[in-house]
């Protein structure tokens, strides 16, 4: 493993256990085994490096999901397959899931950090857009869906962690919710 993702790995532990006023940089940096001035070569500051970290972790969920996509052959078909991803990515993650939440509630995230990694995501936009154009979706504003969406994904996530059993069967009657709440029936 490299020393720069050493250093993420570390500094995304940390944070999650200390938060970001308790996690020094020389702590990073001695849990990745590694010294203060690698730490700075790779991040500039510690700001920069939770923000490079943000974008990390955005791109590998975005990565995660392209992936797992499969054709489908209706707009529910595929809006459900990317909610199942989307749920299993979020239980698979929950440190990542935790470092988005804290890191979208403090003063460390900036409109270019927000913008690039909402970027990532521009590929779900457009699934939805196309299904509001195909009357398949509700027509209203495509970040109204998306908010939806991923509120439906965290609430089930946390829902199937916190009442373990049954799985399958959560999951379908959640998304039926999800799609209950989206679709222009």
């Amino acid at each position: 493993m490299d020393s720069k993702t050493k250093i993420l790995n570390a500094a995304l532990d940390l944070f999650i256990k200390e938060g970001f006023h308790g996690t020094s940089t020389s702590k990073i940096a001695k849990e990745a085994g590694i010294s203060n001035g690698t730490l700075f070569y790779h991040f500039k500051t510690k700001e920069d490096l939770i923000s490079k970290l943000y974008k990390k972790l955005k791109d590998d969920y975005r990565n995660y999901l392209l992936a797992h996509m499969v054709p489908c052959k209706t707009f529910k078909n595929r809006i459900k397959q990317l909610w199942f991803d989307c749920v299993q990515w979020n239980l698979d993650n929950s440190n990542c899931i935790t470092f988005y939440a804290m890191f979208s509630n403090s003063p460390y995230i900036d409109n270019l950090s927000k913008k690039e990694a909402s970027r990532n995501f521009d590929f779900m936009l457009d699934l939805f857009q196309e299904a509001i154009n195909n009357e398949i979706l509700l027509d209203v504003n495509v970040h109204l869906i998306m908010g939806f969406f991923v509120a439906s994904v965290q609430a089930t996530a946390k829902f199937v962690k916190d009442h373990p059993g049954h799985r399958e069967e959560q999951l379908e009657q959640a998304f039926k919710m999800c799609w209950r709440s989206i679709a222009n029936i």
